[in-house]
C-alpha cells in the first residue's frame, strides 16, 4: 500500500526534517534535513530510508527494551514485506514495507 503524501511528510518530519519559514525566499516545500542541508522531502526509497531514518528506529527500539534492536527491526521489516506482497525480491515493495515498519516505530514512540 503506497503511503499518501500527508503520511509521508508526517513520516520525514518525524525523522528531522524541518520545513523552511515561509518567509525564506526558497519554495514552501523545501525543508531542511536533519543535518541542516536545504532539501526537499526525499523519496521513499532504500537509500533514503536507511540514511535518514533507520539508525534512529534502532535508537528507538533498543530504549524500549528489545535486543537486539537490529534483528527486531529487520524481522518486522521481513514480516511486513512477505505479508503485503508475499514476495521479498521486489526492491519498491521492500521500501514501501521499511517505511511502513519505521512509522509504526516512531508511532509507538510518541512522537
Amino acid at each position: 500500500m503506497r503511503p499518501t503524501k500527508k503520511q509521508v511528510k508526517e513520516f520525514w518530519e518525524g525523522y528531522g526534517f524541518k520545513q523552511q519559514e515561509k518567509k525564506s525566499r526558497f519554495p514552501p516545500q523545501a525543508y531542511y534535513s536533519p543535518n541542516g542541508e536545504k532539501c526537499y522531502l526525499p523519496s521513499i526509497d532504500l537509500n533514503n530510508l536507511f540514511k535518514y531514518a533507520v539508525l534512529e528506529a534502532l535508537k528507538a527500539i533498543a530504549l524500549r527494551g528489545y535486543c537486539p534492536p537490529i534483528m527486531k527491526l529487520f524481522q518486522l521489516w521481513y514480516d511486513e514485506l512477505v505479508t503485503q506482497t508475499g514476495d521479498s525480491n521486489n526492491i519498491e515493495q521492500a521500501a514501501l514495507a521499511l517505511f511502513w515498519v519505521l512509522r509504526e516505530v516512531k508511532e509507538k514512540e510518541g512522537v
